[in-house]
């Protein structure tokens, strides 16, 4: 499956969910959430059909994202299906953490070996401030967790926020010299309608590498080898058992090699982060359109995926907030 600028598209995240169980300031800052009713989300059996569908194009690898995902009653059945369908090789999961100690055996059982955790300080009282839960120690846990079981690669998630986790940097990184972790500094986006986003506001991974090296030494750059790494650039502190992964989303962009796509809770395809324009699934599915008809009219519309802004020089923008879109 190729859209009309070449790029393989294989990977589809699925949000299970508008609702999560944390208050993210930069993610709503005024933490007023207005909530998708139940009936308008797509059923599990319907996203089913539309991975059936798209695995019939080449689609690779599915991540259940949220909103928080393991809110949504059933994910572990859902993973399960997913990897019953031919061509699906991988399923992985984008967590708060906050309920993923409680999924972990059955998720591991169930084929999940990837997991995506969203930590955005190591300071149990900022923790609370930023995302208005005092969740902290639940979510350490669970990362302990998911090494011990065995999942690999388990990838912290850091949204870099001046002002805000700047200063602990270095302990980020100390994380990764002593745990089998791969963590991710993400560059602040401007996501959403209510996100205060300015350009001002971006921590640049090019500073934050600069910080990491002034107190490591020079990082090693390690060149991925599996076929799903994603756009983070990775590095290693010499001697460290995890990496350190930047991604650039503002400052080096990277939508000439997107090969993503984004099906919203309600069932509607996004073919660009940074572009509202959405397609609806739902409708159709709803209406009658069988597997084969929907795979024939996935083909189309994902032959039109835009290039993204950052390639094409236009600002970017978003106006969904991220719980709302997959991440």
């Amino acid at each position: 499956m190729r859209d009309r600028h070449g790029r393989k598209i294989e990977y589809l995240r699925v949000s299970l969910t508008d609702r999560c169980n944390l208050a993210c300031t930069y993610c709503n800052p005024d933490r007023n959430f207005s909530l998708l009713p139940h009936e308008e989300l797509l059923t599990l059996e319907e996203i089913g059909l539309v991975v059936r569908a798209f695995s019939r194009l080449g689609l690779k690898k599915v991540r259940l994202t949220g909103g928080e995902p393991l809110l949504r009653k059933g994910i572990v059945d859902l993973v399960a299906r997913l990897y019953a369908i031919e061509g699906i090789e991988e399923v992985c999961l984008t967590t708060n953490g906050v309920l993923l100690g409680d999924h972990a055996d059955a998720l591991f059982r169930a084929g999940v070996r990837h997991v995506n955790i969203s930590l955005d300080t190591l300071n149990p009282e900022r923790f609370k401030e930023v995302t208005g839960r005092d969740e902290f120690h639940r979510v350490i846990s669970a990362i302990h967790k998911v090494i011990d079981l065995g999942f690999s690669p388990v990838k912290v998630n850091t949204v870099l926020l001046k002002g805000v986790n700047a200063d602990e940097l270095h302990s980020f990184v100390e994380m990764t010299i002593t745990h089998p972790i791969e963590w991710r500094f993400i560059e602040f986006m401007p996501i959403g309608t209510h996100c205060r986003w300015t350009e001002g506001d971006v921590f640049t991974t090019d500073e934050a590498k600069e910080r990491i090296e002034a107190r490591f030494g020079p990082l090693e750059e390690v060149y991925p080898r599996g076929k799903w790494h994603g756009p983070a650039r990775l590095f290693r502190v010499k001697g460290a058992r995890g990496l350190i992964g930047f991604i650039s989303p503002i400052s080096h962009h990277f939508c000439d090699t997107c090969n993503r796509l984004r099906l919203t809770p309600e069932g509607r395809l996004r073919l660009c982060l940074f572009s509202d324009k959405e397609i609806d699934i739902k409708g159709p599915i709803r209406s009658g359109m069988d597997e084969a008809g929907l795979s024939s009219f996935l083909k189309e519309v994902v032959y039109n995926k835009p290039l993204g802004p950052m390639a094409e020089e236009r600002e970017p923008g978003c106006n969904r907030a991220m719980r709302a879109i997959g991440g």
